[in-house]
């Protein structure tokens, strides 16, 4: 990785302080590996992104209330595919309960491995959509 991009892993880091950063940076994979490939390798293209979703069953959760750690968010912007992340905590609000507060780890371009809230990241801007792999049970 160049000096300008670890300098935008830092700049990352001061701007999105409530969110906790772990591991180092990586170029290895980017987030839709390291939420479909294990870390393995980056995915770049949306048409594998969306073969991934239907080879592997993945099935869309529609109310946020039924959204359960280890379900998977795409985030999108104008309609394209632009983050993705692994759904590891949810809080309930006490004051309300209907409000959930989600939270996803995921990788933030080259940089490192971030547990955020799901509306707290430099691609929460746009739309966000929850799935969940079908093994054969009855989701939802």
């Amino acid at each position: 990785m160049s000096n300008f991009e670890l300098a935008q892993c830092n700049i990352f880091e001061e701007d999105y302080p409530a969110a906790v950063f772990k591991g180092q940076p990586t170029a290895i994979y980017n987030c839709h590996g390291m939420t479909f490939a294990s870390k393995r390798t980056g995915i770049y293209e949306e048409a594998e992104l969306l073969k991934i979703l239907i080879d592997d069953n993945y099935v869309e959760i529609r109310e946020l209330k039924d959204v359960l750690p280890g379900d998977i968010v795409l985030y999108y912007e104008d309609n394209k595919i632009t983050h993705s992340g692994t759904v590891c905590r949810i809080e309930e609000s006490v004051a309300n309960y209907d409000l959930r507060h989600i939270f996803v780890i995921s990788k933030w371009s080259k940089h490192k491995e971030v547990v955020h809230n799901v509306n707290y990241s430099p691609y929460s801007s746009g739309l966000k959509r929850y799935w969940r792999i079908n093994h054969g049970f009855k989701i939802i």
